[in-house]
């Protein structure tokens, strides 16, 4: 898999795990008697560190200088992925986000087969998805030490 020059792993899981403890404050304020996800609170006071990930944002790792880069599109969805899964964020709360992004901003090959929870999504992002929590969960892909 191919990733853009400057667009380590590792800094969207340091990402992640700086803003962990807002995450799960705000999961608790949300779900206050348990639960995985801090639901439409958290997406709402969120919102802003998951719109660098919109395409042409600063986390977009599709489009690089401006221009799409289609070599990095299975980069970009783990990128996402390795950030929710170090924040702490359920795979299906950051797949209905990213099926609902999709809904109105994403254009995909028509013939890709689409995913049967998450319609508009591609399984390729689907398990994209899967990969970057794996990545994340088994310890392969940690935080960077040091700046």
């Amino acid at each position: 898999m191919l990733r853009p020059v400057g667009l380590d792993p590792r800094f969207f899981v340091n990402q992640g795990i700086a803003n962990k403890s807002r995450y799960d404050a705000l999961r608790h304020i949300a779900n206050p008697y348990g639960g995985n996800d801090a639901g439409p609170a958290w997406v709402l006071r969120e919102f802003m560190q998951l719109r660098k990930f919109r395409q042409g944002g600063e986390w977009d790792a599709q489009r690089v200088g401006g221009r799409y880069h289609a070599e990095y599109v299975d980069y970009a969805t783990v990128a996402i992925d390795l950030y929710a899964a170090s924040l702490g964020m359920s795979r299906n709360l950051i797949l209905r986000v990213q099926d609902l992004y999709a809904t109105a901003n994403s254009r995909f090959d028509p013939e890709a087969k689409r995913d049967e929870t998450y319609a508009h999504l591609p399984h390729r992002n689907v398990a994209n998805t899967d990969l970057g929590y794996r990545l994340y969960q088994s310890g392969q892909i940690l935080a960077a030490s040091g700046p």
